[in-house]
């Protein structure tokens, strides 16, 4: 029986707790009797390690490692006792990087993150000092993991125009919608309108609000009827200010509504009442949200500079993100032509059958071939 340690101590966002618990819970059920894992987490991820499978056990640090220096120095002179105390046969990392580290056991290496890797993401001072440093550390990883993991196949390529080399080993795995989505989809009651056009992500500069703001005003002057919502949390007041000043600039208060952070239920209706869901973003190496539309029926347009087409498949159409009349042209046809809406309607809930937990992490269970 194998035992493997997972350093969870880089997944601090919800988006990683979902990420890697979704994984670890489906792999443990999926390997039971035959695989144990022993779960890494400090005092600040307690979500991380609650209602755990009886074959994962949990260590919990006594320290916030919150910060990536006190986090790398743990793990620089802490890390491989805690590999020998859990009696480790591999080490699974989800930092898209290795622990700074020589550890005595092969190493997983899981990469989800594409910030430091593309200019989409502005970065000025000191971020363009932490960004090259992890690049390089990417690079490093791909040169010694015993196993390279990608969250999809667009973010490879990215590590790749890195002038990170192809591993030794290496696989694609992608990430799966929450269950409650898929029974929130299934018990809905909530009727669809044939006028919403939904926006959901944590809204950043480079998700690229601007385009779709424009592209409403070409709907306006087309004489069509619609409502923008941006839903999701906004990661800098300035940026949220500027898009409510183009907003008004452009005489479209009526038209769109900025709606901020919400619940996962509220979510959920948001996704239900949408005609279509459009994200312009520049960089994103997944795009959950888009498939949490699609389990609702929804159609996607999206961008063609990240993993969107990758992820959203049949059940969307994508364009440069700057383009803002094939963006108009595409809401158009789907806000006015219902038969057009229905196929690619029925193509979103197909696509997003892809990303079920028991489809999607099966791929995982070949870094125990490393031991």
């Amino acid at each position: 029986m194998a035992i493997a340690l997972i350093d969870g101590l880089s997944a601090r966002a919800p988006s990683g707790y979902h990420v890697l618990g979704g994984h670890l819970r489906e792999l443990a059920r999926r390997t039971a009797g035959r695989h144990r894992f022993v779960l890494l987490h400090d005092l600040t991820q307690d979500a991380l390690g609650k209602d755990l499978p009886e074959n994962i056990s949990a260590i919990r640090l006594g320290i916030d490692l919150t910060s990536p220096l006190r986090r790398a120095v743990w793990q620089k002179t802490q890390l491989s006792k805690e590999v020998r105390r859990a009696g480790a046969d591999l080490i699974f990392t989800p930092a898209g990087s290795l622990p700074p580290v020589r550890l005595p056991v092969p190493q997983v290496c899981f990469a989800q993150n594409p910030w430091c890797l593309t200019e989409a993401v502005p970065k000025k001072g000191l971020d363009r000092i932490r960004a090259a440093v992890q690049r390089r550390a990417y690079r490093a990883a791909t040169a010694e993991a015993d196993l390279m993991i990608y969250n999809s196949n667009h973010l490879r390529q990215l590590y790749r125009d890195a002038g990170a080399p192809a591993a030794t080993r290496e696989l694609i795995l992608y990430q799966a919608v929450d269950e409650s989505a898929r029974k929130a989809a299934a018990a809905s009651g909530v009727p669809r309108r044939d006028d919403l056009i939904l926006s959901v992500s944590v809204m950043a500069r480079w998700k690229n609000a601007e385009t779709l703001i424009r592209a409403g005003t070409a709907l306006r002057n087309r004489g069509r009827r619609f409502e923008i919502r941006f839903v999701g949390p906004w990661s800098h007041p300035d940026y949220r200010a500027e898009i409510e000043a183009e907003i008004a600039a452009s005489g479209l208060q009526d038209y769109i509504r900025i709606v901020g952070r919400v619940s996962r239920d509220e979510l959920y209706r948001h996704y239900a009442e949408a005609t279509v869901f459009c994200l312009m973003s520049r960089c994103e190496s997944f795009g959950i949200p888009a498939v949490e539309a699609q389990t609702f029926g929804v159609p996607v347009i999206g961008s063609t500079a990240c993993a969107m087409p990758e992820i959203g498949g049949a059940g969307g159409r994508f364009c440069d993100p700057d383009d803002v009349t094939a963006v108009a042209d595409h809401l158009d046809r789907l806000l006015t032509d219902r038969n057009h809406h229905a196929e690619l309607s029925a193509a979103a809930r197909e696509n997003a059958e892809r990303f079920r937990w028991e489809r999607v992490t099966p791929p995982l269970e070949a870094m125990f071939d490393l031991c």
